[in-house]
């Protein structure tokens, strides 16, 4: 049973609360690349600072680690539950 919940805003600090709450959790991230481009990621949580723009993350397609800036974040999929930012 897939699930969606909806925020109505875009604050980094609800998406990294939200993100930190199980460190090494698996998670999808769907976030626009400062291109433009969206793109859709399957990663493990590697940072939970609770201080910083960015979140980090171990793809698990690339094998390797990347970052993701919170503010382009546009959902968040784990546990079965899709959390989307309008």
């Amino acid at each position: 049973m897939n699930t969606t919940i909806h925020t109505e805003t875009n604050e980094r600090h609800i998406m990294r609360n939200l993100l930190a709450l199980k460190p090494g959790q698996f998670v999808g991230v769907t976030f626009r690349k400062i291109n433009g481009d969206v793109r859709r990621m399957s990663c493990r949580v590697k940072d939970t600072d609770q201080t910083k723009k960015y979140l980090t993350v171990y793809d698990m397609n690339s094998r390797g680690y990347r970052r993701v800036n919170l503010d382009c974040i546009m959902s968040v999929r784990m546990a079965g539950i899709e959390f989307k930012v309008q």
